[in-house]
């Protein structure tokens, strides 16, 4: 998905393999060096990466054919247990970069209930 702003400056090189850039509950990737950002330049990261997750959601849900996002912004800074990795791919759009996808994770499992042959999820 392409964005009006370079993503490729937006997540530096991470720690993670490949493209791969988890974000924090902050919105800013949790490899970033905060000393090497100058705050003025914090709001405008967030709300960049605030715009991208709440359109890869919405991408997803219409994916999905679901009636809303499961995904956002809001969600993810609301519950400090959910993780999200996006893969940017950096060296297209001349190297503003594009983001291919994104995952959350979170810390609830999935637990088969036998007799009704239905799935539930369970926290831990």
């Amino acid at each position: 998905m392409d964005f009006n702003f370079d993503l490729s400056s937006l997540f530096p090189r991470s720690a993670l393999p490949g493209d791969i850039v988890k974000l924090g509950q902050d919105l800013l990737p949790v490899d970033l060096p905060r000393h090497t950002v100058a705050m003025r330049h914090v709001p405008l990261m967030q709300q960049r990466i605030a715009h991208m997750v709440n359109r890869l959601g919405e991408a997803s849900a219409a994916a999905q054919g679901l009636k809303a996002p499961i995904t956002s912004a809001d969600k993810l800074q609301a519950h400090p247990e959910h993780s999200l990795y996006l893969l940017i791919d950096r060296d297209s759009k001349e190297d503003r970069g594009c983001a291919v996808g994104m995952l959350k994770v979170d810390a609830s499992s999935l637990t088969p209930t036998v007799n009704k042959s239905t799935v539930v999820c369970t926290s831990r």
